[in-house]
Protein backbone atom coordinates (compact mmCIF):
# COMPACT_ATOMS: atom_id res chain seq x y z
CA UNK A 1 0.00 0.00 0.00
CA UNK A 2 1.24 3.36 -1.14
CA UNK A 3 1.63 6.55 1.05
CA UNK A 4 -1.78 7.83 -0.89
CA UNK A 5 -3.57 4.39 0.38
CA UNK A 6 -2.25 4.63 3.49
CA UNK A 7 -3.64 8.42 3.66
CA UNK A 8 -6.53 7.53 2.72
CA UNK A 9 -7.20 4.36 4.95
CA UNK A 10 -6.61 6.25 7.72
CA UNK A 11 -9.05 8.91 7.04
CA UNK A 12 -11.67 6.35 6.18
CA UNK A 13 -10.77 4.37 9.59
CA UNK A 14 -10.70 7.66 11.69
CA UNK A 15 -13.73 9.50 10.55
CA UNK A 16 -17.19 8.72 10.22
CA UNK A 17 -19.55 9.29 7.63
CA UNK A 18 -22.42 11.85 9.17
CA UNK A 19 -25.44 13.41 7.76
CA UNK A 20 -25.37 15.84 5.14
CA UNK A 21 -26.85 19.46 6.39
CA UNK A 22 -28.62 21.07 3.11
CA UNK A 23 -27.44 24.83 4.15
CA UNK A 24 -25.75 26.35 7.37
CA UNK A 25 -29.09 27.64 8.65
CA UNK A 26 -30.19 23.56 8.67
CA UNK A 27 -26.95 23.10 10.39
CA UNK A 28 -27.59 25.44 13.04
CA UNK A 29 -31.09 24.66 14.16
CA UNK A 30 -29.86 21.63 16.11
CA UNK A 31 -27.62 20.69 18.66
CA UNK A 32 -24.05 21.84 17.74
CA UNK A 33 -20.66 21.67 19.12
CA UNK A 34 -18.03 24.70 18.64
CA UNK A 35 -14.47 24.67 19.29
CA UNK A 36 -13.52 27.91 21.33
CA UNK A 37 -9.46 28.24 20.77
CA UNK A 38 -9.35 31.77 22.12
CA UNK A 39 -10.13 30.57 25.40
CA UNK A 40 -7.63 29.34 28.73
CA UNK A 41 -7.89 26.54 28.63
CA UNK A 42 -9.85 25.64 25.05
CA UNK A 43 -12.61 23.92 25.28
CA UNK A 44 -16.13 22.79 22.83
CA UNK A 45 -18.99 24.29 23.67
CA UNK A 46 -22.44 22.92 23.20
CA UNK A 47 -25.12 24.50 21.84
CA UNK A 48 -28.03 22.26 22.97
CA UNK A 49 -30.48 23.61 21.03
CA UNK A 50 -28.62 25.40 18.10
CA UNK A 51 -28.49 29.11 17.08
CA UNK A 52 -31.97 29.79 15.41
CA UNK A 53 -30.36 33.38 14.99
CA UNK A 54 -27.31 31.93 12.86
CA UNK A 55 -23.58 32.49 13.00
CA UNK A 56 -23.76 36.27 13.87
CA UNK A 57 -27.44 36.45 14.98
CA UNK A 58 -29.22 40.08 13.76
CA UNK A 59 -25.94 41.83 14.51
CA UNK A 60 -24.83 44.62 11.43
CA UNK A 61 -21.81 44.82 13.11
CA UNK A 62 -20.49 42.20 10.60
CA UNK A 63 -19.84 42.27 7.08
CA UNK A 64 -18.33 39.94 4.14
CA UNK A 65 -19.67 36.70 5.88
CA UNK A 66 -18.80 33.37 4.70
CA UNK A 67 -20.34 30.09 5.50
CA UNK A 68 -18.58 26.46 4.25
CA UNK A 69 -19.96 23.18 4.78
CA UNK A 70 -17.26 20.45 4.79
CA UNK A 71 -16.89 17.12 5.86
CA UNK A 72 -20.05 16.43 4.00
CA UNK A 73 -22.06 18.63 6.06
CA UNK A 74 -20.23 17.20 9.60
CA UNK A 75 -18.10 20.40 10.18
CA UNK A 76 -19.20 24.35 9.91
CA UNK A 77 -16.57 26.90 9.09
CA UNK A 78 -17.91 30.49 9.40
CA UNK A 79 -15.94 33.76 9.14
CA UNK A 80 -16.84 37.20 8.67
CA UNK A 81 -15.62 41.07 9.30
CA UNK A 82 -15.98 42.83 12.76
CA UNK A 83 -16.60 46.33 11.00
CA UNK A 84 -15.21 48.32 13.80
CA UNK A 85 -11.79 46.90 13.82
CA UNK A 86 -11.58 45.31 10.81
CA UNK A 87 -10.55 42.13 12.61
CA UNK A 88 -11.86 38.55 10.45
CA UNK A 89 -13.22 36.43 13.02
CA UNK A 90 -14.18 32.56 12.13
CA UNK A 91 -16.08 29.98 13.98
CA UNK A 92 -15.79 26.21 13.87
CA UNK A 93 -19.32 23.80 14.84
CA UNK A 94 -19.30 20.22 14.71
CA UNK A 95 -22.00 17.86 14.31
CA UNK A 96 -20.25 15.75 16.72
CA UNK A 97 -19.01 16.14 20.25
CA UNK A 98 -16.36 13.47 19.56
CA UNK A 99 -15.32 15.30 16.32
CA UNK A 100 -14.71 18.64 18.07
CA UNK A 101 -12.90 16.95 21.04
CA UNK A 102 -10.88 15.41 18.35
CA UNK A 103 -9.79 18.46 16.76
CA UNK A 104 -9.12 19.50 20.25
CA UNK A 105 -6.69 17.17 21.43
CA UNK A 106 -4.63 17.76 18.08
CA UNK A 107 -1.24 18.60 19.81
CA UNK A 108 0.69 21.27 17.23
CA UNK A 109 4.35 21.05 16.46
CA UNK A 110 6.30 24.08 15.66
CA UNK A 111 8.17 24.38 12.21
CA UNK A 112 10.37 27.50 11.78
CA UNK A 113 8.81 29.69 9.07
CA UNK A 114 8.58 33.90 8.41
CA UNK A 115 6.24 36.10 6.36
CA UNK A 116 9.10 38.36 5.22
CA UNK A 117 10.10 37.54 2.23
CA UNK A 118 13.69 35.21 2.13
CA UNK A 119 16.63 36.74 -0.30
CA UNK A 120 15.44 36.42 -4.24
CA UNK A 121 15.93 33.05 -6.03
CA UNK A 122 18.40 33.02 -8.42
CA UNK A 123 17.98 32.17 -12.35
CA UNK A 124 18.82 28.96 -11.77
CA UNK A 125 16.58 28.18 -9.07
CA UNK A 126 13.55 29.32 -10.72
CA UNK A 127 14.02 27.97 -14.06
CA UNK A 128 14.31 24.76 -12.04
CA UNK A 129 11.74 24.81 -9.93
CA UNK A 130 9.05 27.36 -11.47
CA UNK A 131 7.68 25.14 -14.68
CA UNK A 132 6.55 22.37 -12.10
CA UNK A 133 5.11 24.63 -9.38
CA UNK A 134 3.13 26.05 -12.80
CA UNK A 135 2.03 22.72 -13.65
CA UNK A 136 0.84 22.00 -9.65
CA UNK A 137 -1.09 25.58 -9.84
CA UNK A 138 -2.42 24.92 -13.21
CA UNK A 139 -3.96 21.06 -11.45
CA UNK A 140 -4.52 21.25 -8.43
CA UNK A 141 -4.87 25.31 -7.53
CA UNK A 142 -8.77 24.80 -8.18
CA UNK A 143 -8.34 22.37 -4.92
CA UNK A 144 -7.38 25.01 -2.34
CA UNK A 145 -10.18 27.50 -0.81
CA UNK A 146 -9.50 30.66 1.12
CA UNK A 147 -12.57 31.91 3.05
CA UNK A 148 -10.82 35.96 2.59
CA UNK A 149 -8.44 37.33 1.13
CA UNK A 150 -6.50 37.92 4.19
CA UNK A 151 -6.07 34.49 4.21
CA UNK A 152 -4.98 33.95 0.96
CA UNK A 153 -2.34 36.53 1.31
CA UNK A 154 -0.82 35.19 4.78
CA UNK A 155 -0.61 31.61 2.79
CA UNK A 156 1.35 32.82 0.02
CA UNK A 157 3.63 35.08 1.96
CA UNK A 158 4.92 32.38 4.78
CA UNK A 159 8.24 31.13 3.62
CA UNK A 160 9.61 27.86 5.57
CA UNK A 161 13.03 28.27 6.38
CA UNK A 162 14.85 24.75 5.56
CA UNK A 163 18.24 25.72 7.41
CA UNK A 164 20.13 24.81 4.76
CA UNK A 165 23.62 25.74 3.46
CA UNK A 166 22.23 27.30 0.34
CA UNK A 167 19.70 29.47 2.16
CA UNK A 168 16.66 27.52 0.33
CA UNK A 169 13.15 28.22 1.64
CA UNK A 170 10.18 26.61 1.08
CA UNK A 171 6.81 28.76 -0.06
CA UNK A 172 4.27 27.17 2.50
CA UNK A 173 1.64 27.49 -0.63
CA UNK A 174 3.95 25.56 -3.09
CA UNK A 175 3.60 22.75 -0.31
CA UNK A 176 0.02 22.55 -0.18
CA UNK A 177 0.05 22.37 -3.95
CA UNK A 178 2.12 19.26 -3.51
CA UNK A 179 0.37 17.35 -0.76
CA UNK A 180 -2.73 17.72 -3.55
CA UNK A 181 -0.79 16.04 -5.76
CA UNK A 182 0.28 13.46 -3.86
CA UNK A 183 -2.62 12.57 -2.33
CA UNK A 184 -5.05 12.42 -5.43
CA UNK A 185 -5.83 9.08 -7.04
CA UNK A 186 -8.87 8.12 -9.38
CA UNK A 187 -11.01 6.94 -6.48
CA UNK A 188 -10.13 9.88 -3.61
CA UNK A 189 -8.46 12.77 -3.75
CA UNK A 190 -7.88 15.69 -1.21
CA UNK A 191 -9.14 19.18 -0.86
CA UNK A 192 -7.82 21.86 1.36
CA UNK A 193 -9.39 24.95 3.28
CA UNK A 194 -7.29 27.85 3.90
CA UNK A 195 -9.61 30.00 7.36
CA UNK A 196 -9.03 33.08 8.75
CA UNK A 197 -9.54 32.50 12.86
CA UNK A 198 -8.92 35.72 14.51
CA UNK A 199 -5.86 36.38 14.14
CA UNK A 200 -4.66 33.30 13.48
CA UNK A 201 -5.06 31.51 9.96
CA UNK A 202 -6.18 27.66 10.12
CA UNK A 203 -5.58 24.83 7.32
CA UNK A 204 -8.03 22.05 6.98
CA UNK A 205 -7.53 19.21 4.50
CA UNK A 206 -10.82 16.67 3.55
CA UNK A 207 -10.66 13.77 1.54
CA UNK A 208 -13.61 13.23 -1.00
CA UNK A 209 -14.78 9.89 -2.65
CA UNK A 210 -14.95 9.22 -6.31
CA UNK A 211 -18.82 8.43 -4.88
CA UNK A 212 -19.17 11.95 -3.82
CA UNK A 213 -18.80 11.33 -0.16
CA UNK A 214 -16.97 13.98 2.12
CA UNK A 215 -14.89 13.38 5.07
CA UNK A 216 -14.74 15.05 8.03
CA UNK A 217 -11.93 17.27 7.37
CA UNK A 218 -9.09 17.33 10.02
CA UNK A 219 -7.05 20.83 11.18
CA UNK A 220 -3.43 20.09 9.90
CA UNK A 221 -1.69 23.43 9.90
CA UNK A 222 -2.09 26.99 12.10
CA UNK A 223 -0.22 30.22 11.51
CA UNK A 224 -0.56 32.68 13.78
CA UNK A 225 -0.30 36.87 13.44
CA UNK A 226 3.95 36.29 13.77
CA UNK A 227 4.04 33.61 10.94
CA UNK A 228 4.82 30.69 12.80
CA UNK A 229 3.47 27.45 11.41
CA UNK A 230 2.12 24.72 14.30
CA UNK A 231 0.91 21.62 12.45
CA UNK A 232 -1.68 19.33 14.07
CA UNK A 233 -1.66 16.64 11.22
CA UNK A 234 1.06 16.60 9.18
CA UNK A 235 4.87 15.79 11.07
CA UNK A 236 7.37 18.66 11.20
CA UNK A 237 9.11 16.49 9.33
CA UNK A 238 7.28 16.20 6.49
CA UNK A 239 7.84 19.77 5.32
CA UNK A 240 11.33 19.91 5.99
CA UNK A 241 12.12 16.97 4.15
CA UNK A 242 9.85 18.51 1.56
CA UNK A 243 13.21 21.27 1.11
CA UNK A 244 15.13 18.84 -0.22
CA UNK A 245 12.59 16.90 -2.65
CA UNK A 246 10.12 14.69 -1.21
CA UNK A 247 7.56 16.54 -2.97
CA UNK A 248 9.39 17.54 -5.98
CA UNK A 249 11.31 21.15 -6.76
CA UNK A 250 8.78 23.24 -5.28
CA UNK A 251 11.61 25.47 -2.98
CA UNK A 252 13.48 28.13 -3.63
CA UNK A 253 17.15 29.17 -3.42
Amino acid sequence: MNRIQLLIASCLSATSLLAFAESPQTFLQGRVYELRRDTSPAFCYEWATGLPNGVWGNARDYGQKTEKLLGNGAVLIASATYKPTGEVISHSFYKSREACQQDLARKPGSIPSTLSPSAPATTQTVAQSSTYVDQLQRDFGQRIYFSSPKAEATIKKINIDCRAPDGRYLPLYNALLARLHEASTPDAWMETSVVSSGKNIQVFDSVRLKSGRELTPQLTLEINEWGAVETHGVRPDALSNACFGSYGPIWRI
